[in-house]
C-alpha cells in the first residue's frame, strides 16, 4: 500500500505548489513566465534524480506519449496558473478534482462505456460538491451553478482538468516505457523547452538575464521544488497501482487547497469550499472505482 502515501504525498505537493503560484511575489509576473518556471526549475532535482536512478531501457511508445503528454500539460499547466491567479485558491484547488468526471464522460462519448450505478452516483455527489463551492446563504436555488459558470477561474480550470483527464492515462504509457524519475524529467524538460519561447514572446520580463534576477528566482525556485517532488510521487505510484486511483488520491489535495486558501491568503466561504470539496472527493472516488 506504499503507492498510498505517494498519491497523497503528491497531492500535498501539488497544494504548496498552489500557494507559490498564487503568493504575492508572484503576482508581479504573467502566467507564462509561472508555468514555464514550475516546469524548469524542476530539473534541478529531477536530473540529478535521473542520474542517481541511471538511464532505464526506453520503448518505442515512449517518444510519441512524450510529445502528448510534454505538449498538453504546458498548455494545462498555463490554464490552471490563470485560475489561480483570478479565482480562489479555495475555489480551483476542488475543481481541478474533477479530472476524473471529465474520463468518465469522455469515455461514454467516444467509447459508448456507460458508468456503472456506483460511478453515476459518484457524478451526483460530484455535481452537489461543485455547488457548495460557491454556495451563500439566502441566494437562489441555483445561484452557486451561475456563479461557477461566470467565474473565471473556474472556467479555465475545467480546462485544465479535461486536458489532466487525457495525460493521466498517457504518463502511465510513459512510465511503463521507461522509470518514474526518467519520464518526469523529460515531461518537464518538454514543457520547458515549449513553453520558453512563449514566455519571451508573451511574458512581462526585460529579456533573459531580468528573468533570472534574484527577486523572481526567490520567488521561482520553489515552485520548481515542490512540482519534482510531486511528479516524482505521483509517477512512482503509477507503478504500483491504477491510474484513476493514484490520480483520485492525489486529488485529495482538493482539502488541502481549501485549508491552504484559508491560512494564507483569509478567503471566505471556507466552511461551505470544505462541505464542496470533501464530497468532490468522495465522488472522484466513487467514479474511480467504477
Amino acid at each position: 500500500m506504499y503507492w498510498i502515501l505517494l498519491s497523497l504525498g503528491a497531492g500535498l505537493f501539488n497544494s504548496a505548489t498552489g500557494v507559490f503560484k498564487k503568493r504575492g511575489g508572484l503576482k508581479q509576473l504573467d502566467p507564462y513566465t509561472i508555468a514555464w518556471s514550475v516546469a524548469f526549475f524542476s530539473l534541478f532535482i529531477l536530473v540529478p534524480a535521473t542520474i542517481i536512478k541511471g538511464i532505464p531501457q526506453i520503448s518505442a511508445s515512449f517518444w510519441w506519449a512524450l510529445l502528448v503528454s510534454g505538449s498538453l500539460n504546458a498548455l494545462a499547466t498555463t490554464l490552471q496558473v490563470k485560475a489561480l491567479l483570478k479565482s480562489d485558491m479555495s475555489l480551483i484547488g476542488p475543481l481541478q478534482a474533477t479530472t476524473p468526471f471529465f474520463i468518465i464522460f469522455s469515455a461514454f462519448i467516444l467509447l459508448k462505456e456507460v458508468p456503472t450505478i456506483l460511478g453515476l452516483v459518484g457524478i451526483i455527489i460530484l455535481i452537489v460538491g461543485s455547488y457548495f463551492l460557491q454556495y451563500k446563504r439566502k441566494a437562489s436555488l441555483f445561484a452557486p451553478f451561475k456563479a461557477l459558470l461566470e467565474d473565471k477561474g473556474a472556467r479555465l480550470v475545467f480546462g485544465a482538468a479535461l486536458i489532466w483527464g487525457i495525460t493521466g492515462t498517457v504518463d502511465k504509457i510513459g512510465v511503463q516505457s521507461s522509470s518514474s524519475v526518467f519520464w518526469s524529467m523529460f515531461v518537464n524538460a518538454l514543457m520547458a523547452l515549449i513553453l520558453f519561447p512563449i514566455v519571451i514572446g508573451f511574458g512581462n520580463n526585460r529579456g533573459i538575464k531580468d528573468l533570472f534576477s534574484y527577486k523572481k528566482l526567490k520567488n521561482l525556485v520553489p515552485l520548481g521544488l515542490f512540482t519534482s517532488l510531486m511528479s516524482i510521487f505521483q509517477m512512482t505510484a503509477l507503478t504500483m497501482a491504477n491510474v484513476a486511483y493514484v490520480v483520485s488520491l492525489k486529488r485529495t489535495s482538493a482539502l488541502t487547497d481549501v485549508l491552504f486558501g484559508k491560512l494564507f491568503f483569509k478567503e471566505p466561504n471556507i466552511k461551505s469550499r470544505a462541505l464542496g470539496a470533501t464530497l468532490i472527493v468522495i465522488g472522484v472516488i466513487l467514479i474511480s472505482i467504477n
